[in-house]
């Protein structure tokens, strides 16, 4: 969740695009419900198959994970 977190701060101070900041909180928000895409989902008031999209965009196995 740390590095997640890390991640996600390291982007809005270099002023990176929103789209970018949107997914590495999605990324944060994911870590902090344990990898549970349905909870951050709900909670991001977006689809569930959205997060799944960005996991396989961003290469990762997991979201839930520290990369």
């Amino acid at each position: 969740m740390e590095a997640a977190l890390n991640k996600l701060m390291d982007a809005i101070e270099r002023s990176a695009p929103l789209a970018d900041v949107e997914r590495l909180y999605a990324f944060y928000v994911l870590a902090v419900t344990n990898g549970n895409k349905s909870h951050t989902a709900v909670k991001l008031k977006i689809d569930r198959r959205t997060l799944q999209r960005w996991e396989k965009e961003e290469g990762r196995a997991s979201l839930g994970g520290e990369p």
